[in-house]
Parts: structure tokens; C-alpha cells; sequence
């Protein structure tokens, strides 16, 4: 797969994000069309970003941070990471604090 700069108008508008999303959108990189398949694996830096918005950023809804030691049971399982994750003003605000320099042109 190809990595493409950012649309920035169109993410602009975009207030809730998937996981995925987020992840290339925090790197500056287009996203990619999800689902994510094993054939098209995403950039190393991509999926060390989803891992460290998923540890430090609460569900759009929830609040809740996903648990990355697993669940006992099936109702201790957060919302799927499938559909919309994140909200545009908790990665601005996650970016600003701990952005390695260069904020992402979207936020």
C-alpha cells in the first residue's frame, strides 16, 4: 500500500475517529480503508501509535481506556475497536501534551 499525505480538507470535518484513523492521522499519513488486512500491514510507527492512543485515551462515549491485559469475561470486554474510537478534541489535546514536535496538520 501506498502511503499518501493527508487530505486535510477532508479530515477537517471529521469529529469522531476510528482507532485506525487516528493512528495514521496522528502520523501523518492518509488513512487506510479498513477493515486492515494481513496482506496490507500497516507501517510499524502506525501501529505502535494505535497501541499508545489506545493505552492513553479514553472511548468517545465511555471514557473508558482499553484494557491491554485482556478481560475475565465476555462483559468486561470494551466496545469494539471496529467502529468510531476517538474524538477530534481528546487527540488535539493528548498531541499538544505529548506530540514528539511536529503536531499533526489535522489538529
Amino acid at each position: 500500500m501506498f502511503l499518501e499525505s493527508v487530505d486535510d480538507e477532508y479530515w477537517s470535518d471529521i469529529e469522531v475517529l476510528t482507532v485506525w484513523q487516528a493512528a495514521f492521522l496522528m502520523c501523518n499519513i492518509e488513512p487506510w480503508d479498513e477493515p486492515i488486512s494481513a496482506n496490507a500491514k500497516p507501517p510499524e510507527h502506525v501501529e505502535k501509535m494505535r497501541a499508545l492512543l489506545l493505552a492513553n485515551i479514553g472511548h468517545y462515549q465511555t471514557g473508558e481506556v482499553f484494557a491491554q491485559s485482556g478481560w475475565s469475561c465476555k462483559t468486561q470486554r470494551p466496545m469494539q475497536l471496529s467502529g468510531l474510537y476517538f474524538n477530534r478534541q481528546e487527540l488535539s489535546a493528548w498531541a499538544k501534551i505529548n506530540g514528539s514536535g511536529e503536531k499533526p496538520s489535522i489538529f
